[in-house]
């Protein structure tokens, strides 16, 4: 099993939604369980299947950015 160090983002945000399974997510400076259902905001994270199988949805916000080119 490969191991993660938790990652800051800079100038963005994550959204992470557990659809199925369970994890351990750090959060910024908290370790927590999510589950099924949970939902959860942040810029600093690392996320750890502790289940069989984890799924996890993920959008990211960047802030003052602009994400599409103008022509």
């Amino acid at each position: 099993m490969r191991h993660h160090c938790p990652h800051r983002l800079r100038g963005s945000m994550e959204v992470h939604y557990i659809p199925e399974g369970e994890a351990i997510m750090q959060i910024d400076d908290e370790a927590r369980v999510v589950k099924v259902g949970d939902a959860v905001y942040t810029s600093v994270q690392y996320i750890e299947n502790i289940g069989k199988l984890l799924s996890f949805l993920c959008a990211l916000f960047l802030h003052g950015r602009e994400m599409m080119r103008k022509s």
